[in-house]
């Protein structure tokens, strides 16, 4: 009888770690980000900026080893120049150091924040 008892007691305690189990998993499922927004796991960029192209909204960033990088703006992007936390793309100062967060879109780098290294560090 304790023998049986006991083991009843296993199979539930097992039961209910197993349930916990995957109610945590469940909850970790989070829904994919829309189209229209951009994800929260955007990549960053470091260099100097070299160029600004307001007609076809690009900037182009020189990193790490001299590699160039051109970032296409995101129609939201997110400008903070000249302590300006809502700048322009006129406001961005060529040879000035830069942070810039974005995706990688249909084979293009598609910026959705650009920032001074001094305010925003990854």
């Amino acid at each position: 009888m304790k023998k049986s008892l006991r083991s009843a007691l296993d199979v539930a305690l097992v039961g209910f770690i197993g349930l916990a189990l995957a109610w945590l998993a469940w909850g970790q499922q989070t829904a994919p980000p829309s189209p229209s927004e951009p994800a929260s796991n955007l990549l960053i960029y470091r260099g100097i900026l070299q160029s600004v192209d307001p007609a076809a909204r690009t900037v182009a960033v020189q990193g790490a080893a001299s590699v160039s990088r051109v970032f296409f703006l995101a129609p939201d992007a997110q400008i903070i120049a000249k302590a300006k936390p809502i700048g322009e793309l006129a406001d961005l100062v060529v040879g000035s150091e830069i942070l810039v967060r974005y995706q990688e879109q249909g084979g293009r780098n598609v910026a959705h924040e650009i920032g001074p290294v001094n305010l925003r560090s990854p």
